[in-house]
């Protein structure tokens, strides 16, 4: 009975012995992981956040989109006001949830070229909640836009990508075709 319980306990020592080592190793090695899978978000995150920073708008209570000229030069291209740059976000942002940054300047474009042509409205209010053309229109204050939703519209009244597109849907073609993008097809 004392052979067997001394046995035992340097069978336990032995384990304890080995297997502590390798323990404190794995423990270390999982930290160690963590760390370095953290670092990695961290990275990512503030790679994104880059990316994303450079489509944060600023904006006041007036937004004027100007070109690029000597200062007493300057001259407004769009001039819409805050709660029409929000509306125009959103709108961008609902039509176009998965598409790229060109899908998006081109729902943008679309937006402001009708607001140029006389067959529709002109003002972007009057053009995005004209019954039967923007079916997420009766989502907006639902809808949070992206940074890069504002950037693509920031973009776009600064300097538009297609001044001809009047037209889009995700189901074909409605006027004269012009090309596909994003599942979106624009025409004019």
């Amino acid at each position: 009975m004392k052979q067997s319980w001394r046995n035992n306990l340097i069978s336990a020592l032995i384990g304890i012995a080995i297997g502590l080592p390798w323990a404190l190793y794995a423990g270390d090695e999982q930290e160690k992981n963590r760390a370095r899978e953290a670092e990695i978000r961290r990275e990512i995150h503030e790679e994104q956040m880059a990316a994303e920073a450079q489509y944060i708008p600023l904006v006041a209570t007036e937004t004027e989109i100007i070109k690029e000229e000597p200062e007493e030069e300057r001259t407004p291209l769009f001039t819409i006001s805050e709660a029409e740059f929000e509306m125009m976000a959103q709108i961008v942002c609902a039509e176009t949830y998965a598409d790229d940054m060109e899908g998006k300047q081109y729902v943008a474009d679309v937006i402001l070229n009708r607001v140029d042509d006389p067959r529709f409205d002109n003002t972007i209010t009057e053009v995005i909640l004209a019954p039967g053309q923007f079916s997420t229109a009766k989502r907006l204050g639902e809808i949070t836009p992206t940074p890069l939703d504002y950037g693509c519209v920031i973009s776009e009244l600064n300097n538009r990508k297609n001044t001809e597109i009047i037209y889009f849907t995700c189901t074909g073609y409605l006027g004269t075709p012009c090309f596909e993008c994003g599942g979106n097809y624009f025409g004019k």
